[in-house]
């Protein structure tokens, strides 16, 4: 597999497929999620799609088996050195920031 170009666009396109919302402000991308809509499986498959585009830094994220039940508003969970996640102010919601400054 050759190298992704368009990492952006590829991320769009995965967050749109698991009903979740995207927002990219600043050098900060925000990926909201519904645990309820797009299911925990999917949402791990997801972050490991997202480390396959490079756009974290680091070695790849370990998601414990009942990593999104353990997730808090208040303390978010490291996925990378420049990736977190952490629970919405809604229990259900999943949100991932990603810091992407200095990413080429």
């Amino acid at each position: 597999m050759g190298k992704n170009f368009y990492p952006m666009e590829t991320i769009r396109r995965l967050t749109e497929e698991q009903y979740g919302d995207l927002d990219l402000n600043r050098g900060k991308l925000t990926l909201t999620f519904s645990r309820d809509a797009t299911g925990d499986a999917n949402l791990k498959l997801f972050i490991s799609e997202v480390f396959s585009l490079g756009l974290f830094r680091g070695g790849p994220p370990f998601l414990a088996f009942d990593c999104f039940d353990q997730l808090s508003a208040e303390h978010p969970t490291s996925l990378a050195n420049n990736a977190q996640m952490r629970s919405g102010q809604n229990p259900d919601h999943v949100i991932i920031e990603i810091q992407t400054m200095g990413l080429a």
